[in-house]
C-alpha cells in the first residue's frame, strides 16, 4: 500500500471517528505518516532551489524526528548542497482540507500560507523556504531548523522568555492590524459572535453530562455574548489563534512561534490571554505591560483589562467546549474556577455562587 493510499485511509477514518479516543488515535497514525527519502529529496531540491540556500542538487544525509509534536508528522532533515555545504531544516507533512474542533484550526495549507503571505514579508518567525505538494490533497512545508530552540516554558533568557513572546505579539498584531485589508493575505476565520457562542453552548451542554456541574454555569454561559462583545469591539488583527507557551520557541533571544494553523482573524487580546495563561500574577502583569507597550506605546485602549479578561473567559471556555471527555476530567476541573472569576469579573455571576 502506498504512503498516499494509508494516509488517505487514514483521513477517512478521522472523519468517521466517534470518540475523543478514536480521534486520538489516528492522529497518532497521521503524525507517524513519513515520506520515503526519494520524496524528501525531491521536496528539498525544489522548495531549498527555489529559496536559492544553495548550489543543487540536494542530498538528504539524516533525518530525525521533531521532537515538538503536532497533529501532523514533521522531522529535521540535514542535506547536503553540491559544493558540499549543509545545512538542516524542518518538513512538516500535512493536508490541505483539514478543520478540527469548533473551526478553529485549519491544515498544514492554511499554516504554509500564513508563512508565505503574512510572516515572510514581515520577517517574523523561523525562515519559510517554501512549500510542496506531492499530491492533489498534501502540502508539505519547508523551515529554517532553530536549533538549540528549547519552548517558552523550558527557555532560560534574560529578558524572560514570557516577556519576549509577550513584545514579539504586540509588534505583530500592531503591524497586521495595518494591513488587515491587504490583497495578498490569505483567507483566514474571522471570530464572530456566532464563533464565540458556539463554545459556550458547548462548554454547558458538555458539562452538564457531570452530577457535580456547578449551578451557576448556565447563567454565565447564557451571559457570555456580553463579555464577547468587547472581543468583537476591540482592535482586530491577526492572531495566532493558540499562542501557548508551548507554541513559542525561544531561539538567540528572540520568540519565534510556531505552529498556525488556528491563525485568525480577532482580537490581539486573546493571544495574550492565552499566553500568560496559569502564570504567576507578577510574570502575567509585567507581560501585559511588555505587550501593550509593543503595540501601542503609551496609547493603550483604557479598556484593555477588561478585555483581556473577557478573552480568559474565551479562553476557558474553548477548553472546557473542545471535547466532552476534556470537560470532564478532573484535572481539567480548574478551568471552571477560570470561568466563574472571569464571570464575576465581568459582572456575569454572582460574587458568591451557589
Amino acid at each position: 500500500m502506498s504512503s498516499e493510499v494509508t494516509q488517505d485511509s487514514h483521513l477517512e477514518a478521522l472523519a468517521g471517528a466517534r470518540t475523543w479516543q478514536e480521534e486520538s488515535a489516528i492522529r497518532k497514525l497521521l503524525r507517524s505518516h513519513f515520506p520515503d527519502d526519494a520524496a524528501v529529496s525531491q521536496a528539498l531540491n525544489l522548495t531549498l532551489g527555489e529559496a536559492g540556500l544553495g548550489p543543487l542538487p540536494v542530498e538528504v544525509i539524516e533525518r530525525k524526528p521533531n521532537p515538538w509534536r503536532s497533529t501532523f508528522a514533521s522531522e529535521i532533515v540535514a542535506c547536503r548542497f553540491a559544493d558540499g555545504s549543509t545545512h538542516r531544516v524542518l518538513c512538516k507533512y500535512g493536508i490541505n482540507q483539514y478543520v478540527s474542533g469548533h473551526g478553529h484550526r485549519g491544515g498544514v495549507e492554511l499554516e504554509a500560507d500564513v508563512y508565505e503571505r503574512i510572516l515572510s514579508p514581515l520577517r517574523a518567525g523561523a525562515r519559510y523556504f517554501g512549500a510542496y505538494e506531492p499530491g492533489a490533497d498534501q502540502r508539505w512545508i519547508v523551515l529554517e531548523f532553530l536549533d538549540p530552540a528549547p519552548r517558552l516554558d523550558q527557555a532560560k533568557s534574560d529578558p524572560l522568555p514570557l516577556i519576549l513572546a509577550a513584545r514579539w505579539a504586540g509588534k505583530f498584531h500592531a503591524a497586521n492590524e495595518k494591513r488587515l485589508n491587504d490583497a495578498g493575505r490569505p483567507k483566514l476565520t474571522t471570530y464572530n459572535a456566532q464563533y464565540y457562542a458556539g463554545w459556550a453552548s458547548r462548554t454547558l451542554e458538555y458539562a452538564r453530562a457531570w452530577e457535580d456541574c456547578p449551578t451557576w454555569l448556565s447563567g454565565v454561559c447564557h451571559r457570555s455574548g456580553e463579555a464577547f462583545e468587547m472581543l468583537l469591539g476591540a482592535s482586530q488583527t491577526v492572531i495566532h489563534g493558540e499562542y501557548t507557551p508551548h507554541n513559542v520557541l525561544i531561539y538567540d533571544s528572540q520568540a519565534y512561534p510556531i505552529d498556525w494553523e488556528s491563525a485568525a482573524i480577532g482580537p490581539g487580546e486573546i493571544d495574550i490571554a492565552s499566553l500568560t495563561d496559569c502564570w504567576p500574577e507578577e510574570d502575567t502583569q509585567a507581560a501585559l505591560h511588555e505587550y501593550k507597550k509593543a503595540r501601542w506605546g503609551d496609547q493603550a485602549p483604557p479598556d484593555f483589562d477588561l478585555t483581556v479578561t473577557a478573552a480568559r473567559l474565551y479562553w476557558a471556555l474553548r477548553w472546557m467546549g473542545n471535547r466532552p471527555e476534556w470537560t470532564l476530567l478532573p484535572k481539567n476541573r480548574f478551568r471552571f474556577d477560570q470561568i466563574i472569576d472571569a464571570g464575576r469579573r465581568l459582572g456575569l455571576a454572582p460574587e458568591e455562587p451557589a
